[in-house]
C-alpha cells in the first residue's frame, strides 16, 4: 500500500496572513504575490520534525534518502505492506458503524480491513483507529489512508452561459499600490481584458519568446483545451504569433 504522511507546517499561520494581505484591495500589499521559494519556506516542516520522522521511518527499514517528498518536504510518501503499516501506526479495528458500508471480513485486533461502499461497490482498505509514538505527535498532522472512508469520485463540470454583452459603465478605481483601473463589467463577466487589468498587465509586451516561453493549460474532470480559443483569447499577448504549438498531452487528456 501507498501511504502519505503530512508533517506539521509551523509557519502556516504566517502564510495565511500573507495571503489575506495580498488579496485585500485595501491592503498596502495588495497584488504583491509571494514567490514560489517564499511559499515553500513558509510550508516547510521544522528541522526537528524532519529529523524525528526520518529516524522513525529509518527504524522501520526505510531508506529516507530515496523516499518521495514534496518540494518543501511537508509530505512524504512511503510504500509498504499492510502488516508493516499495522506495526507503524498501531492500528486497532472496531465494529463497523457506518450505515453505507459493510465490512467484508470479521474484525480482529490491530489490523486494517477491507470495507465495501454500497453505493459504488468500491472496496477500501482502512482502519478505525491509529496512532504514532508520542514523540511524533507534535510533528505529524495526518496519515492517509487510515480512518477517512470518503470515496473521492469525479464530478461533472457545471457551466453557466450568458447571452448578455459585458456592461458598459464608468471605470472604477480599485485601491492598490499601482492604482489599478478595472472595468466594472468584470464583476459579472471575466474576459482576457479583465484579467490583464486585475493583474496590472495591460501594457505587458512579450520579452523572452526566443527563450522558450510556455503556457500550461490545466484540464480537470473531462475538460479539454480547444486550439481555436488560443486565437480567440489573444494568446499572442504572451507568446509571439507563429510560435504557438500544441505539446503532447498526458494522463489521457484530449486537445482539439
Amino acid at each position: 500500500m501507498t501511504f502519505r504522511i503530512s508533517l506539521v507546517q509551523p509557519k502556516f499561520n504566517v502564510l495565511e496572513e500573507h495571503l489575506y494581505a495580498i488579496s485585500d484591495p485595501a491592503s498596502s500589499r495588495y497584488g504583491q504575490h509571494l514567490s514560489k521559494e517564499h511559499v515553500e519556506e513558509l510550508t516547510a516542516p521544522s528541522p526537528d520534525a524532519l529529523t524525528a520522522v526520518n529516524d522513525w521511518l529509518f527504524s522501520h527499514g526505510f531508506d529516507v534518502n530515496k523516499l518521495t517528498r514534496s518540494v518543501p518536504k511537508d509530505w512524504v510518501k512511503i510504500k509498504t505492506t499492510v502488516q508493516k503499516a499495522e506495526q507503524m501506526f498501531n492500528t486497532v479495528s472496531g465494529q463497523c458503524e457506518w450505515m453505507f458500508m459493510n465490512i467484508l471480513y470479521p474484525p480482529s485486533p490491530k489490523t486494517y480491513h477491507t470495507w465495501k461502499l454500497f453505493k459504488t461497490n468500491e472496496s477500501l482498505i482502512r482502519t478505525t483507529k491509529w496512532s504514532v509514538p508520542d514523540f511524533l505527535d507534535p510533528h505529524i498532522d495526518l496519515v492517509h489512508p487510515t480512518t477517512m472512508f470518503r470515496s473521492i469520485q469525479p464530478q461533472a463540470s457545471t457551466f453557466r452561459w450568458s447571452t448578455k454583452a459585458p456592461g458598459k459603465a464608468v471605470v472604477m478605481k480599485i485601491p492598490s499600490p499601482v492604482s489599478l483601473a478595472v472595468d466594472p463589467s468584470c464583476n459579472n463577466t471575466i474576459t482576457p481584458t479583465c484579467i490583464l487589468q486585475l493583474y496590472n498587465a495591460t501594457q505587458y509586451k512579450v520579452q523572452a519568446a526566443d527563450k522558450g516561453n510556455k503556457i500550461a493549460i490545466a484540464s480537470y474532470l473531462g475538460q479539454f483545451s480547444l486550439s481555436k480559443l488560443f486565437t480567440h483569447f489573444d494568446i499572442h499577448l504572451y507568446i509571439h504569433q507563429g510560435t504557438l504549438r500544441m505539446l503532447p498531452t498526458c494522463n489521457t487528456s484530449i486537445n482539439f
